[in-house]
């Protein structure tokens, strides 16, 4: 330890003392604050990559589902649109089961919805309405009123992202004849 001689000298080993202290002190902060900016950095970052991957993921879903419904769905499909034509009885379960995995992955946050209303609406709304009826008889014959309960809430949801696209416009809770005979006409005829 240096012992001062004098007290100027004294005040300016002090001083250095200080300023050696305070030199390290913002070391220490300019340390932290580097830290954190980088910790910062690396969250938004990783935030940015889950967005990308939830994205990748809703797409590559969509394209699969789009797939399943225009295409492993199509001898059903065409199946209900004649049947529906020829005046037989409905069977709409496999088409509302589609709807019901669609309704399920859109309300647990799997599936974006407005993708899954971009996709589907136009179909999707056209069969909910024509399979009301249908819907009814199979809760009460199952006694499941659970029954395609997705298929519910993918309708309100879908409705909701519907008005809110095309502000004005009242969606219909019902489907004049020319439209069922158009829709199932399509259906019947429906190709990959």
């Amino acid at each position: 330890m240096i012992i001062p001689d004098t007290t100027e000298e004294a005040e300016r080993l002090q001083l250095k003392r200080l300023l050696t202290i305070k030199a390290a002190s913002a070391s220490v902060i300019v340390a932290a604050l580097t830290a954190i900016a980088s910790n910062f950095v690396q969250y938004r970052c990783t935030l940015l990559q889950a967005r990308e991957a939830r994205i990748s993921h809703n797409i590559d879903l969509i394209l699969k589902l789009q797939d399943q419904y225009d295409n492993n769905l199509l001898r059903q499909r065409v199946a209900v649109g004649k049947a529906y034509l020829s005046g037989k009885k409905t069977d709409y379960n496999d088409v509302l089961d589609f709807f019901d995995t669609v309704g399920e992955l859109v309300k647990r946050d799997e599936l974006d919805k407005e993708r899954a209303w971009s996709s589907f609406y136009y179909y999707f709304h056209r069969y909910f309405l024509l399979s009301r009826d249908y819907v009814k008889k199979e809760r009460a014959e199952d006694d499941d009123p659970l029954l395609w309960e997705n298929v519910d809430y993918l309708h309100k949801v879908m409705v909701e992202i519907e008005q809110q696209k095309r502000p004005g416009i009242v969606v219909s809770e019902t489907l004049t004849s020319k439209q069922i005979m158009k829709f199932m006409n399509d259906e019947k005829e429906a190709t990959p």
